[in-house]
């Protein structure tokens, strides 16, 4: 098989895995003065979690930090979350089932790399 010229083809390319990535939505992480985090949802409060970016893919971002698989992350209103204030979350949907592809509003379940390996 070859190429003709002007012919287009998709392409993916695998640059490298990063064992133990935690995955958020790109919009959980926020940048303040003290670098960069995520508001995580404990006990119905908003805590304040510092991370490192490893990757950003456009739509999630592979990060290290203190959360772990499970935890939910403040995807919308940031700006006017005060940490350690509790959440008031409205329009929220229930938690999707496994394998379900509808979201929560305003929150989302953190994922570890190893969810999607086979």
């Amino acid at each position: 098989m070859a190429l003709v010229p002007g012919q287009l083809v998709d392409v993916t390319v695998a640059l490298s895995e990063i064992p133990n990535a935690t995955l958020v939505p790109r919009e959980a992480v926020n940048t303040g003065p003290d670098g960069q985090f995520v508001y995580a949802v404990k006990d119905g409060t908003a805590v304040q979690v510092p991370v490192k970016v490893l990757f950003d893919d456009g739509v999630n971002d592979a990060i290290s930090g203190n959360l772990r698989k499970g935890d939910q992350v403040i995807t919308e209103g940031q700006l006017r979350v005060i940490p350690g204030a509790k959440v008031n979350i409205s329009g929220a949907k229930k938690a999707a089932a496994p394998g379900d592809k509808t979201q929560m509003s305003g929150r989302r379940r953190v994922k570890h790399s190893q969810d999607t390996e086979g």
